[in-house]
């Protein structure tokens, strides 16, 4: 109670104040300012005071005319007239600077209270600049108007004469063709370029490229590093030597002018071949490679046979020496057992048997994964809506007929066509040509522009229907946000460009193998790429470096490990080296070869495998051969020690088989079908009036008509195809 009391005397105390005198002083100091009377309120600090006003951090709608504000957001004081104003703007005023013609003027608020000239003497034509003239004002320099006579047109730059600036073209006048050369007077002359040789310029410092054309009438050349013709080189005659380098690669070694081996490149077929080197290690010879040039197999380690002992008795053994087989046997005769649908007889048996291959089997065969089967009506393929084949189940009735999408179905109605005609509807049109008799059809459409299917018919297509582009497909532009501020970026989406600025010139700097020139560096580049690098080069996944013979290729006679080599060679992709017995490719089951390792016995033998297996018995076969008939055809491998008898057929298509051998079946063979399981179409009656029903048999539809044939009238963009066009057409429009 006492603080509300203490309140409201020190109110009372201040609006008596503020009555009596109606102005304000506010100090700091030990004695109180006196209030001015032309002052509503007086602020006096300490020397080191200042007042803050509000503060926002926004300008708003709350301005009223003389209020004043601190944006915090900007930092700048800003008053309130009608709008709001920042202090030293100028606005509402004349504070700041301004360019009137040749006067600079300062403005303090009432007014330009400052003002000087730019230039001693004031441009007067127009096109005139000011430059720097180092005699005025005593010889402290100033600015002056350029000394033009005549005012510059568009397009001329301002020229020095020596004396003073004269408007003039940018550059002089050049006949199309020539460029600027020097003279003898230091004068720029144009010049036709065929009128300078060219060993007046320099040595390039990079590759340079002629833009596939060709360097005519070249002398006959001298030195190494000479250029020759065409005609000079094909004059040469190269050696090739052809062979085949073991360790499973056939190559081509191609030498230079020297015999120096500069290339090799894998043939297919090519006869093994013996190349021999001399001394300096150029090629002097390629043979063919002779039985005794291969390393023979020993016991251990795999080669080429040994010299055979030239009898039927002995055979090679796992130690590579020749022996009698232990134990022997005699195959007396061979025969063919009947199984899996095939039979089969043998002539000669007991001495060279040739084995015929037949079957018991009748009418259509199957395959069934072991033998041949007698086919069946459900071994057929059943027609579908798209490919032919045979009839499907029957539906054992007399009412309905086979439809082209390989179903049954009672016809709908009967009755004469004696029109026909084309209603447009769905964006399509046409017209029918002999409508009463054989309607010929034209399918068109009266739309116009790019059209669109719309799930029923054809409409025309918007700019809504393209697919817009994304990050990674091309298409339409997607929407765009309707402002002059963002642009079309790679993503498929629409952002204001991060930054700018001004490229004034291009320049290529030399790294990782490559170098460049730039032409017309400050205005249109023109990149020229080119390398420092000599001799041969390879990629490191960064740039270009120097290849490294007998790492990155093939050694040429330079590498001591070719030099000497004579004899079988071989190759690991990058060097070439002399060949022993193990680098053979060993024999296998498939494919034949050098003998494998041998066991080092006397009691095995090398089989047709490749494996080395003591044999079981023996006998007198010495050869087995596969007779072609009766649709059938073999072939044997290892003919002459454990046939394998291979059994095919030269016959194609669906087969039959009679009893004793194959056949091409033809539609006659083929079960027809019935009213309850499916088939080929029985015999038909041969008439025009009869139609296949789903019993099996032939009748004529009830009801019928005039139309004798349709056909599909390509036009209009369209063309079209019409199934059975004599009975019910069915047409497809394309």
């Amino acid at each position: 109670m006492r603080l509300l009391s203490k309140l409201c005397l020190l109110a009372l105390f201040l609006s008596s104040t503020f009555v009596a005198f109606s102005q304000v002083a506010i100090g700091t100091g030990a004695t109180a300012p006196n209030p001015d009377t032309n002052a509503v309120l007086l602020l006096e600090g300490n020397g080191s005071q200042g007042i803050i006003i509000p503060k926002v951090s926004s300008l708003g709608t709350f301005g009223k005319p003389g209020m004043i504000v601190y944006n915090t957001a900007t930092g700048t004081v800003h008053y309130f007239n009608t709008a709001w104003v920042q202090v030293g703007s100028g606005a509402g005023g004349t504070q700041g600077i301004q360019i009137v013609g040749n006067k600079v003027l300062i403005g303090t608020g009432a007014g330009f209270s400052t003002e000087f000239s730019i230039a001693n003497t004031a441009p007067t034509i127009q096109g005139q600049i000011l430059m720097w003239d180092t005699a005025l004002n005593s010889g402290a320099g100033g600015w002056t108007s350029s000394a033009n006579t005549t005012t510059p047109t568009i397009g001329q730059v301002l020229r020095w004469n020596g004396s003073r600036w004269d408007p003039g073209t940018a550059t002089p006048a050049l006949p199309l063709g020539q460029i600027f050369v020097g003279n003898s007077s230091n004068v720029a002359t144009a010049t036709a370029p065929s009128a300078i040789a060219l060993n007046n310029f320099g040595a390039p410092t990079a590759d340079v490229s002629f833009g596939n054309r060709k360097i005519t009438n070249l002398a006959t050349p001298t030195l190494a590093t000479d250029a020759a013709t065409k005609a000079y080189v094909d004059g040469i005659t190269p050696t090739t030597i052809t062979g085949t380098i073991p360790q499973s690669q056939v190559v081509n070694l191609t030498t230079d002018l020297g015999n120096k081996v500069t290339a090799n490149s894998p043939i297919t077929g090519a006869t093994n071949t013996k190349i021999t080197y001399d001394a300096k290690g150029l090629v002097t010879s390629g043979a063919p490679l002779a039985a005794t040039d291969l390393p023979v197999m020993t016991s251990t380690v795999g080669g080429a046979v040994p010299t055979p002992p030239n009898n039927t008795t002995t055979f090679l053994r796992g130690d590579g020496t020749f022996a009698t087989p232990a134990g022997a046997g005699t195959v007396t005769t061979t025969s063919i057992v009947n199984a899996n649908g095939f039979n089969g007889s043998v002539a000669t048996p007991s001495s060279t048997p040739a084995i015929t291959i037949g079957t018991s089997l009748t009418g259509i065969l199957r395959g069934n994964g072991t033998g041949l089967a007698v086919a069946t009506g459900a071994d057929l393929p059943a027609m579908t809506a798209t490919v032919g084949g045979a009839v499907p189940t029957p539906p054992n009735n007399t009412t309905t007929f086979l439809r082209g999408d390989g179903t049954f179905a009672t016809p709908a109605g009967g009755g004469t066509v004696t029109t026909a005609s084309v209603v447009s509807a769905n964006g399509f049109s046409g017209t029918v040509a002999t409508p009463s008799s054989t309607p010929a059809i034209t399918i068109g459409t009266s739309l116009t522009g790019i059209l669109r299917g719309n799930g029923t018919g054809l409409a025309v297509a918007t700019g809504a229907d393209l697919p817009a582009m994304t990050a990674t497909i091309g298409g339409a532009v997607p929407t765009p946000p309707n402002n002059t501020t963002t642009f079309l970026r790679g993503d498929g989406t629409f952002a204001t460009p991060a930054g700018g600025g001004t490229v004034t010139t291009a320049s290529v700097v030399s790294a990782n193998g490559f170098s460049g020139t730039v032409a017309t560096p400050t205005s249109t580049p023109a990149i020229t790429i080119g390398t420092s690098l000599t001799g041969l080069l390879r990629g490191n996944g960064t740039g270009l470096a120097v290849a490294t013979a007998g790492t990155d290729y093939i050694a040429t006679e330079n590498d001591p490990a070719v030099r000497t080599i004579n004899g079988l060679v071989k190759s690991n992709g990058t060097i070439i080296s002399a060949a022993t017995g193990a680098d053979l490719p060993a024999m296998t089951a498939t494919v034949g070869g050098a003998v494998p390792t041998p066991p080092n016995n006397t009691t095995t033998f090398l089989r047709g495998d490749g494996t080395f297996a003591t044999p079981a018995g023996g006998g007198t076969v010495t050869n087995t051969s596969v007779v072609s008939a009766n649709g059938f055809s073999g072939t044997v491998a290892t003919s002459t020690s454990t046939p394998a008898i291979t059994i095919g057929t030269s016959l194609t298509g669906l087969l039959k088989g009679d009893g004793t051998s194959l056949a091409v079946a033809s539609g006659a063979d083929l079960p027809a079908m019935t009213s309850t399981v499916g088939g080929a179409v029985p015999t038909p009656p041969n008439n025009t009036t009869t139609f296949l029903r789903g019993d099996g048999t032939f009748a004529t539809p009830a009801g019928g008509g005039t139309v004798t044939n349709t056909s599909v009238v390509s036009a209009n963009g369209f063309s079209g195809t019409v199934a059975t066009s004599t009975s019910t057409p069915a047409i497809t429009i394309g």
